[in-house]
């Protein structure tokens, strides 16, 4: 009774999205922003695959020099999306993870992840050397990490429970049909994560993301063990 309750919790949080809601992606309609943060995802990963592979997995204590977070941030990618959404840092990662994943088909093979460990999702903010914050700043900084994170363990525990229901959502487009029916056919396995104790403040636009950012570290620690 009580995961059929979650699962329909789950589908109401899911539709949230389409219904109009804020999505967390700036303050453009919901529609126009996610499709302006894909199509500056897959115009950076053309431009920079190696530097956005290296900005999507990076971890705790690793920064970016100035010069690298301009090149992820060319006008050239940037220039349909500046007007339309206020880019969050995490936002961008999980886009680019999503285009990376979906460009890597390689990295699609996984069918558990069973070997990789936890993944650390401590707070990674600031991401760029030499910027200065002050102190409330840098708490604001520390507050939308630990939200952000929140939703990242939940696609964490998603992609591990379903890598495949995973991968599903990923390969549809945006605020489809589509996307919304691989959405309801993983409710079971959503509800299941926020009954272990997964953050239950989520919409299809964030949990995406997460999947997305949490996929693609599990699925490249994957792809490094089989190398050692």
């Amino acid at each position: 009774m009580k995961r059929a309750l979650l699962t329909g919790m789950v589908l109401a949080c899911s539709a949230s999205a389409a219904a109009g809601q804020q999505t967390g992606i700036g303050y453009a309609p919901p529609t126009v922003a996610r499709k302006a943060l894909q199509d500056y995802a897959w115009c950076t990963v053309r431009r920079e695959p190696a530097l956005a592979h290296r900005f999507v997995i990076l971890s705790k204590g690793e920064q970016l020099s100035p010069a690298e977070f301009q090149r992820l941030h060319d006008g050239r990618c940037l220039v349909q999306v500046t007007a339309q959404l206020g880019m969050r840092l995490w936002q961008s990662q999980a886009a680019l993870a999503e285009a990376l994943l979906i460009r890597d088909r390689g990295l699609q093979g996984s069918t558990t992840f069973s070997a990789v460990p936890a993944l650390d999702w401590t707070a990674t903010s600031p991401f760029v050397t030499g910027q200065n914050f002050d102190a409330a700043a840098l708490s604001r900084l520390a507050a939308e990490d630990a939200r952000n994170h929140q939703i990242a363990r939940l696609g964490e525990c998603v992609a591990r429970a379903d890598p495949a229901g995973a991968v599903g959502v990923l390969k549809t487009n945006i605020d489809t049909d589509s996307e919304r029916k691989r959405f309801t056919a993983l409710a079971p396995r959503i509800a299941l994560c926020v009954q272990q104790g997964q953050t239950r403040n989520f919409n299809r636009t964030n949990l995406r993301a997460g999947m997305a950012l949490a996929y693609y570290r599990l699925a490249v620690a994957t792809a490094a063990q089989g190398k050692v």
